[in-house]
C-alpha cells in the first residue's frame, strides 16, 4: 500500500533540467528555442556546475532550483539554491523536447569524423571574392548514429582569419556549397595583415568519434552548445526554420603546411594549430533546406 502511494506521488512529480541559468519559463519563443537546445539530464547539469531544475507537480511548475559552483580557497563546491518562480511561469506546460547530451571529442584513428585535411574533388571551396581564403576544417559523418538526422556527410569550412559575424552556406550541392550572404561576407576585413587572398594553410588530419559525457573536451564537441557569450539559435534564411546545433570547435589539429609568414611571435600562435583567435566556432544546420550557419563567440 505504501509503495503504491509513493509511486502515485512520484508519477505526479517530475523535473526537467536545463543546462543554462538565464532562462524564463513563460513560453516565449526565444526561451523555448534555448530550452529545446539545452534541455538535458541531472547528471549533466551537476557535471557542468550550472543549470536550472524545474519541478512539476500535477502537471504544473511548483519549484525551481539553480545549480551553480562556488569557489572557496582552492576548492570548488557544488551548490543548489531555490529560484523563485515568476508569475508568468506558474502555468508553464511540461515540454516534450528530446533530451540533449554532450557529445565529447574522443580521438580514434578509425573514427567516423575528422578534423583538418584539405579541399578535394569530394568537397570544393565555396566561390567567393573575400580578402582572405576559406580553410577546410574537417567533416561530420552522418554514418554515426548520433547524426542520422543529417542528409549527408557535412564538410566544414570557413575563413578563420576573416572578421565575419555569420556565414550561411547552402549545401544543396554538398560537394560545392554556396554562400547565401555572399555580399556581407565579401565586405568583411581581416586583422591579420600577413594573410593574403592566395594564402594557404592546411591542418593535419585527425580522426575522432563522439562519446556521451557530462563535460566538454575543449576541442570539438556536439550534442549541446557551450555558450561563450550568450544563447543564439540561428534561423535559416532559406526556409525560415530554426536551425539545429551541429558542433562547436575550440581548437584542434596542428598546422600541416602553410604559406603564411607571421608578422610577430604573438600572431604565430594563431597559425600553429586550428583555432579561432580565442573564440569558439559554432555550426548549426537545417537538414531540410540543407543550409549551415557558422559564427564565432569569444569569452
Amino acid at each position: 500500500m505504501i509503495k503504491k502511494v509513493i509511486n502515485r506521488v512520484l508519477n505526479k512529480r517530475k523535473s526537467i533540467y536545463i543546462a543554462e541559468t538565464q532562462i524564463r519559463f513563460n513560453g516565449e519563443k526565444y526561451y523555448e528555442d534555448i530550452i529545446e537546445t539545452q534541455i538535458t539530464n541531472k547528471e549533466t547539469v551537476i557535471g557542468l556546475g550550472r543549470g536550472i531544475e524545474l519541478v512539476f507537480e500535477n502537471g504544473k511548475p511548483s519549484k525551481a532550483y539553480q545549480y551553480y559552483e562556488e569557489m572557496k580557497g582552492l576548492t570548488v563546491y557544488s551548490r543548489i539554491k531555490e529560484r523563485e518562480l515568476q508569475s508568468d511561469e506558474t502555468q508553464y506546460k511540461l515540454p516534450v523536447f528530446k533530451i540533449n547530451y554532450i557529445l565529447k571529442f574522443h580521438e580514434n584513428p578509425n573514427g567516423f569524423h575528422q578534423l583538418g585535411g584539405d579541399f578535394s574533388d569530394e568537397f570544393k571551396c565555396p566561390s567567393n571574392n573575400c580578402c582572405i581564403p576559406f580553410q577546410y576544417l574537417g567533416f561530420i559523418n552522418n554514418e554515426d548514429d548520433n547524426f542520422k538526422w543529417l542528409p549527408f556527410k557535412i564538410h566544414l569550412t570557413c575563413p578563420l582569419y576573416l572578421n565575419f559575424e555569420e556565414i550561411f552556406l547552402d549545401y544543396s550541392d554538398h560537394t560545392f556549397p554556396v554562400i547565401l550572404n555572399l555580399e556581407d561576407v565579401e565586405t568583411c576585413e581581416t586583422s591579420f595583415n600577413e594573410v593574403k587572398k592566395d594564402s594557404v594553410i592546411i591542418f593535419e588530419e585527425q580522426r575522432f568519434d563522439f562519446k556521451k559525457s557530462v563535460e566538454y573536451s575543449g576541442n570539438i564537441d556536439s550534442g549541446m552548445p557551450n555558450w561563450m557569450q550568450g544563447q543564439y539559435i540561428p534561423t535559416c534564411p532559406k526556409s525560415g526554420r530554426k536551425m539545429k546545433f551541429l558542433c562547436q570547435l575550440h581548437n584542434g589539429s596542428k598546422m600541416k603546411s602553410s604559406t603564411i609568414v607571421p608578422e610577430n611571435d604573438w600572431n604565430k600562435n594563431y597559425f600553429e594549430e586550428l583555432n579561432f583567435c580565442g573564440g569558439d566556432l559554432y555550426v548549426f544546420f537545417e537538414p531540410i533546406s540543407k543550409v549551415a550557419c557558422y559564427f564565432i563567440q569569444y569569452t
